[in-house]
């Protein structure tokens, strides 16, 4: 399982960490020690109450920032180390470069790891001298090596201590006997405090825990501040696209947005191509645009089958502007000046190609509405034309009729005047009644033209119901009597 989190400790207990590193509370957490020469456990402490306020001072030399780099290097996969001691950390000061990722975590008593800071400080304050079982054995160490020599025995039996403490964190299970023999040798009493290696778990779970919620904090304000760059980010295409859908020639809208695409992501190269019903139009390019001709381009860009796509070089993308899922055109934006923030770039992109689909289908359908009122002005035109030509060729035509027509009936009024033969007078008035039933159809022609126009006058006229039936039966009678047909009429005495 991967570390996250490297803690360090002093050599002394080092038995401790490796029977805590796999229990819970420290998952993704790897436990070591700092490389130490440590010489022996804490000399004497200060006397005074004032003592419980100073740290504690091991007996060897404290590590330096190249003997922590060894150890470290070992888990180069951990994003962050703490260094945990007191005063055998005293000389390191600000981790170099390569070892920023490394704090110093300062106790003020090493033992504070393994039991409550007040009981603690309550057996130092009586005099106790403090232990743990590797620090016991470090003086064991010595003893048997014959290396305890008066300087040794001298910070017991000064009056520096009065007793001896062990907190015996069970990693050794003789370690009592140990202490036993060791208090004989320096003619102090001795206890035992069982400590185990809990409260040191948690003590380390604590400043695991720490450091989470320091990560915590810290991708919540990098997220914040990504939000806020976003905001803003939205807040200024937002702005420029205000004025965008104002724009109703296609190709100054396509120029705009073109304009909006290099201000909001600064693209080395932006190209556009038209797309009209699924086939390729115009082409459009920026100055610094690509150095592809019309044709490559043309063909790169169509090939595109998902609505964006990263370019070659992966420091852009192509994009498809689309309205109600037809495709309006296609936009590449390659080389741009921060590729690394083009992820998000490409979301902001997708959000202002779904207005820049609008400005180009508001465009295109009023272009459509203009070509559509020229057609209509054009039929409007070719309309009137025709309705004034139609116009004079009845009127025309009713003269050269109405001339030749009067001449009939005023030649049959001049025979009825003539003719006392009964049956000829008869033929006589099926003429004229004829021709004046013509005459009312010319006239009635004539009057279409004001029919289209809405100024035929409607007048209100009595009228002969069994007048209009007799003329009717006058005009059709030679057709009848031609094919050997009778007509009656039975008319009602009381109609008007």
């Amino acid at each position: 399982m991967p570390h996250d989190l490297c803690i360090l400790v002093c050599p002394y207990f080092e038995k401790e960490i490796r029977k805590i590193s796999s229990g819970a509370g420290l998952e993704n957490a790897v436990l070591d020690v700092y490389p130490s020469e440590c010489g022996g456990p804490p000399p004497a402490p200060p006397s005074g109450e004032g003592s419980l306020n100073r740290p504690s001072e091991c007996g060897g030399p404290p590590p330096e920032w190249k003997e922590i780099a060894a150890i470290v290097s070992k888990y180069p996969e951990c994003k962050a180390v703490r260094i945990l001691g007191s005063r055998c950390l005293r000389k390191l000061k600000n981790p170099p470069e390569n070892l920023r990722h490394c704090r110093i975590h300062p106790l003020n008593h090493c033992f504070h790891m393994f039991a409550d800071s007040s009981v603690i400080d309550d057996y130092i304050r009586r005099g106790y001298y403090l232990m743990t079982p590797g620090i016991l054995q470090q003086w064991r160490k010595k003893i048997q090596q014959g290396d305890f020599d008066r300087k040794d025995t001298g910070k017991f039996s000064g009056g520096n201590f009065s007793a001896l403490l062990l907190a015996d964190t069970l990693v050794c299970p003789d370690i009592p006997l140990h202490l036993e023999t060791f208090a004989d040798v320096v003619g102090r009493p001795f206890e035992i405090l069982p400590a185990g290696t809990d409260f040191f778990r948690l003590f380390l779970s604590e400043i695991r825990l720490q450091w989470l919620l320091e990560q915590e904090k810290k991708q919540s304000q990098q997220a914040l501040n990504q939000a806020r760059e976003q905001t803003a980010e939205y807040a200024l295409a937002m702005d420029m696209l205000k004025n965008l859908s104002l724009k109703k020639n296609e190709d100054e809208a396509i120029g705009d947005i073109m304009d909006i695409f290099t201000m909001l992501f600064a693209p080395g190269e932006i190209s556009y191509l038209s797309v009209n019903d699924g086939s390729p139009g115009k082409i459009f390019r920026s100055a610094s645009g690509s150095s592809a001709d019309e044709a490559e381009l043309r063909d790169r860009l169509m090939k595109l089958d998902q609505d964006y796509a990263w370019t070659e070089s992966e420091s852009g993308w192509r994009l498809r502007i689309r309205c109600r899922n037809q495709i309006l055109g296609i936009l590449e934006a390659d080389r741009l000046a921060f590729p690394e923030h083009r992820k998000r770039y490409l979301d902001l992109a997708i959000t202002v190609a779904g207005i820049c689909g609008l400005v180009i289908e508001n465009a295109r359908i009023y272009r459509n509405i203009l070509l559509m009122n020229r057609d209509l002005e054009k039929a409007r035109v070719l309309a009137e034309e025709g309705k004034r030509a139609k116009s004079e060729f009845i009127a025309n035509m009713s003269h050269e009729i109405r001339t030749p027509l009067n001449a009939i009936l005023g030649f049959a009024d001049i025979m009825d005047k003539k003719i006392r033969d009964e049956q000829l007078r008869d033929y006589l008035a099926n003429i004229r009644s004829g021709g004046k039933a013509l005459l009312v159809l010319l006239n009635d022609i004539l009057e279409l033209s004001k029919i289209e126009s809405g100024k035929m006058p409607i007048a209100c006229q009595p009228v002969s119901v069994p007048g209009i039936f007799k003329e009717i039966k006058t005009l059709f009678m030679p057709q009848i009597s031609e094919k050997g047909l009778r007509f009656f009429l039975d008319t009602a005495a009381d109609i008007p």
